[in-house]
């Protein structure tokens, strides 16, 4: 049995049978479900964040096994073909920021796809920028093979298909080249 409730109306002298008693109450219980409702959402999101960043450092720390180790040396090299290794790089008119000169499309991209925030301050963060670089190119199957990391990064999604992206694969490779057999990774 319901306990009684006074009615708030002053034209309305009944209980527990008001229309505004009774449509406030359900007006709440609305406003709870859907609180809860984005509290689970928000949380499925942040285990999603969690996972792919716990498979991107375990990537980056071990020399991406996973790939043969074809990520790790390929990021080095686009980061000193990018910056020359300055975190604190700028670059392309005041629009490309950090050692791997990360856009704001590319945060976009990456933050829409994997459900994160991550800012273009955090371009300027070494060792996130890598994490950026790793979830984007790993959105455009770039992953593992270091021509088409290089590409890719160099001219967005079909960047390996653009003969523009060459001269920049080719200086990619070259630094490579010079880099000893284990590079290692950043914020190490």
């Amino acid at each position: 049995m319901k306990p009684y409730r006074r009615c708030l109306c002053a034209d309305c002298r009944e209980t527990n049978n008001c229309k505004v008693v009774n449509a406030a109450a359900s007006e709440k219980r609305a406003a709870d479900e859907t609180g809860a409702t984005l509290r689970v959402l928000r949380l499925y999101r942040l285990a999603g964040t969690l996972l792919v960043l716990v498979v991107m450092i375990l990537m980056l720390g071990w020399g991406c096994s996973a790939f043969g180790g074809q990520v790790e040396r390929p990021l080095h090299a686009m980061t000193i073909v990018e910056s020359g290794g300055n975190p604190g790089a700028i670059g392309d008119g005041g629009r490309a920021y950090g050692v791997l000169q990360i856009h704001k499309e590319v945060i976009t991209d990456v933050n829409r796809r994997h459900g994160t925030g991550y800012t273009l301050r955090d371009a300027l963060h070494p060792p996130t920028a890598h994490l950026i670089a790793t979830q984007y190119l790993s959105m455009h199957k770039a992953m593992g093979n270091p021509e088409r990391m290089a590409r890719v990064w160099n001219g967005g999604p079909a960047g390996s298909r653009k003969r523009a992206t060459l001269p920049y694969w080719r200086r990619v490779s070259r630094v490579m080249e010079r880099l000893p057999a284990h590079t290692p990774s950043a914020g190490r």
